[in-house]
């Protein structure tokens, strides 16, 4: 072993054995189904700087089950982290058993992206946002949450360690970038040009009108510099039994393509936002959201040319309650949602060309007695529809010229058929 790896495989080990200190702590508690909160505070931000050149990744497993008797509540915990530097990704796979909860997450991430701190601080936040409505929407006929105080801590304590492990790799990413220099040069080339392109036209054009209430899109408008990644979070109590089996997960994700033809280039890039809650079977009830933003872009000699987003937000929710005469699950409410706000930008010898749609509907039921037949329900139906084409420049100069319209056409038709067949 030279010594390149071996100090790297001592980092490592360093990060490993923090983690094996807190993850032993619970073996005080082992006798107990719930592990209290608080007894195992991991910290995965070793990753940050895992050394790719001397090491592929490692695999470890924790228990405090061993010997014990067969019924008696398991502890165990397994991490995995392992970078393909052929394929230029990393993939960390993580899975902790206490008691009755179990905490599973897994990233995987290109080792190709660049600093965003924006756009991180946003993505922290829609993580966070997202855990929140799944555990908000899983209140139960009580009105408290599905999970038990202990529970929703431990939920959180596993998410917190997620999150850190999503920074941590996310760094990772940049500091690889940079070692890399051929990636590195590409993403300059490319992404992150574009990507200012983009923040100037939408934070400082006056004639930009967008996507309407950007405090509606929790994923940030605009292109990501940072590594693409595809998350997953879930947090689930499975009890012996008939109980109940609750759980909530949470799935965060972003895809970036980039674009060449002829004298235009451009970047496509989609945020995907994803929070589900339900009870895996042992009752009906569920809550799906799904949030999604994509962006495309068209840029010829270094400016921006055309601009698509488009945002929607989609909501899904079933409430049930138990009738103890008919020993069965009926349907108290249930609701369907669906918001999109789209717009389109053209922006062609200082002709700015702009169409914005929103759209919104609803279709909702609520039972109007605890007890009734199927048609005791309040219904509640809305959809709307409003688009808006607007248009800002010099027209005359195209109505005196007719070469100066036909260039103008044509740029025109190139740039959409670009965005159409990138899209």
């Amino acid at each position: 072993m030279s010594a390149a790896e071996h100090q790297a495989l001592t980092e490592v080990l360093s990060g490993v054995g923090e983690m094996a200190d807190e993850f032993f702590k619970v073996s005080q508690n082992s006798g107990s189904q719930y592990v209290p909160a608080g007894q195992a505070d991991f910290d995965i931000g070793f990753l940050a700087a895992f050394n790719h050149q001397q090491l592929s990744g490692f695999d470890v497993a924790f228990s405090t089950t061993e010997g014990q008797q067969f019924g008696e509540p398991e502890n165990n915990l397994e991490l995995s982290y392992q970078v393909d530097q052929k394929s230029n990704q990393q993939a960390l796979d993580f899975s902790s058993q206490a008691g009755v909860t179990e905490i599973d997450f897994s990233l995987d991430m290109s080792t190709v992206g660049g600093k965003d701190v924006t756009q991180m601080q946003q993505y922290i936040a829609t993580l966070d946002k997202n855990l929140e409505a799944s555990r908000h929407n899983s209140k139960g006929e009580n009105e408290t949450s599905a999970f038990s105080k202990q529970d929703d801590a431990s939920m959180l304590q596993g998410f917190a360690v997620f999150k850190d492990a999503f920074a941590s790799m996310s760094s990772a990413a940049q500091r690889y970038s940079d070692i890399e220099q051929t990636a590195a040069e590409q993403f300059t080339n490319g992404r992150a040009m574009v990507a200012a392109l983009v923040d100037n036209m939408i934070t400082s054009d006056a004639r930009y009108q967008g996507l309407g209430n950007e405090a509606d899109n929790t994923l940030g408008a605009g292109l990501s510099k940072l590594a693409d990644f595809d998350a997953n979070f879930s947090f689930s109590k499975e009890p012996e039994g008939r109980g109940l089996r609750p759980k909530a997960s949470v799935a965060l994700s972003q895809a970036t393509q980039q674009h060449q033809s002829g004298e235009l280039s451009g970047i496509t890039q989609s945020k995907t936002a994803n929070a589900h809650f339900d009870y895996q079977g042992s009752r009906p009830d569920y809550y799906h959201k799904t949030e999604s933003y994509d962006i495309g872009t068209a840029v010829k000699d270094n400016e921006l040319v055309g601009l698509d987003q488009q945002h929607q937000v989609a909501i899904d929710k079933e409430t049930y309650q138990f009738n103890p005469e008919t020993s069965q699950y009926e349907l108290q409410m249930a609701l369907s949602e669906k918001t999109a706000n789209e717009s389109n930008i053209r922006l062609i010898n200082d002709i700015w060309l702009e169409s914005n749609e929103t759209s919104h509907s609803l279709d909702k039921k609520q039972r109007v007695a605890n007890k009734g037949t199927p048609d005791d329900f309040n219904r509640t139906n809305h959809h709307a529809h409003n688009k808006l084409v607007t248009l800002i420049g010099d027209l005359d100069k195209l109505a005196e010229n007719k070469d100066l319209k036909r260039d103008y056409v044509v740029a025109l038709d190139s740039v959409n058929f670009f965005m159409k067949n990138n899209s």
